[in-house]
């Protein structure tokens, strides 16, 4: 009998990290509602080591610009430090791209509130457009 290749597929992996408890566990239930393997982060400097040490590798990081101990630009940095090709969204309630990190390759931005379908259509966008 073959394997059923849903089930030998590997699904893909998110690191979710916010500084807000409720925000954070919205983000990680709508994802994995999307069907995502999903962990999460407090912070910046919390989301480097776990991303680091990941195994097998997150697919994907979706990252609070604003947050104590190391903000989202900064671990934005180390982790393309760590995976120059790392796909990541960054949240923000700013109307705006803060930063201008979105200009790199593999980095977008989504604006605080947001409607799930439009976090999960962009997660989908970000993973198709993966280069590895």
């Amino acid at each position: 009998m073959l394997p059923d290749a849903t089930l030998s597929a590997r699904r893909e992996r998110i690191l979710v990290v916010d500084d807000e408890e409720m925000v954070r566990m919205a983000i990680k239930a709508i994802l994995r509602f999307g069907g995502y393997d999903v962990a999460d982060a407090e912070h910046g400097a919390e989301a480097v080591e776990k991303f680091r040490g990941a195994s097998p590798a997150f697919d994907l990081v979706v990252l609070d610009m604003h947050m104590p101990q190391m903000d989202g630009h900064s671990a934005l940095l180390k982790i393309r430090e760590i995976d120059p090709n790392a796909r990541v969204v960054l949240l923000s309630g700013a109307l705006h791209d803060p930063a201008g990190v979105t200009e790199q390759e593999g980095v977008a931005f989504l604006h605080k509130p947001f409607e799930n379908d439009e976090l999960l259509g962009l997660v989908r966008e970000m993973l198709a457009s993966r280069t590895r």
